[in-house]
């Protein structure tokens, strides 16, 4: 009676989640962010390869990967 008592303790007690840590965190952020700025950069080439009268944004990409490094 006593041991199903605890194991019934030990069941209704949440667990606790795991948590990231900062580093971690900040790694994922920079990661996701990196993959973005490859993502527009290579829809903006994309699009002027298709739209003669599309200007590639040449500066703002590479402020983009200037500040993100």
């Amino acid at each position: 009676m006593r041991l199903i008592s605890h194991l019934n303790q030990y069941i209704s007690v949440p667990k606790a989640k795991h948590q990231p840590t900062v580093p971690a965190k900040a790694q994922a952020q920079f990661e996701e962010l990196q993959n973005l700025i490859r993502l527009v950069t290579s829809l903006y080439k994309e699009n002027e390869k298709h739209n003669r009268s599309f200007n590639f944004p040449t500066e703002t990409i590479a402020n983009l990967h200037d500040c993100s490094f």
